[in-house]
């Protein structure tokens, strides 16, 4: 199927650093990472991002990780947003953010308020940390609670 006729939805996603940006998906992945594109503002958002992180400015950026490498700006004639053309992000490390729904959140509010009962019987029951060891019982709850926010 042609990319045209292919629907995107919008997402939030992220690269591997903590900034959530604003772009779309059609669902794609190339080499496990979600292809996405972005409209112009938030493909300057990116770049200011990433200059920022490297203590350049956004032109040094564009001419080092594009132009001195032969390549142009990703802009894409596949997806239009509002009459304007997306950028291609399709092969940077790029991940959907889904964020948590609300049975996640209320699940993540149980296991928190579960560790903090457990915290406030460490503080109670122990006098140092030296003497964790000898508490099996507080330490495997602690284990536990670990797990469980593993498993979310």
């Amino acid at each position: 199927m042609d990319k045209m006729n292919k629907k995107i939805k919008k997402v939030n996603f992220h690269f591997d650093n903590d900034d959530i940006f604003e772009g779309f998906s059609d669902g794609t992945k190339w080499n496990g990472f979600d292809n996405i594109h972005v409209t112009e503002a938030t493909f300057v958002m990116i770049l200011d991002s990433w200059a920022t992180e490297r203590d350049i400015c956004i032109s040094e950026l564009i001419q080092t990780d594009w132009f001195d490498l032969g390549c142009d700006l990703p802009l894409s004639t596949e997806y239009k947003i509002d009459g304007e053309f997306l950028f291609d992000l399709d092969g940077f490390v790029t991940n959907i953010y889904n964020g948590l729904t609300d049975k996640e959140l209320k699940d993540l509010y149980k296991i928190q308020e579960y560790m903090l009962s457990e915290i406030f019987y460490v503080e109670e029951d122990i006098d140092s940390f030296e003497d964790i060891d000898e508490n099996d019982n507080m330490y495997n709850s602690l284990i536990k609670a670990i797990s469980i926010l593993e498993n979310k």
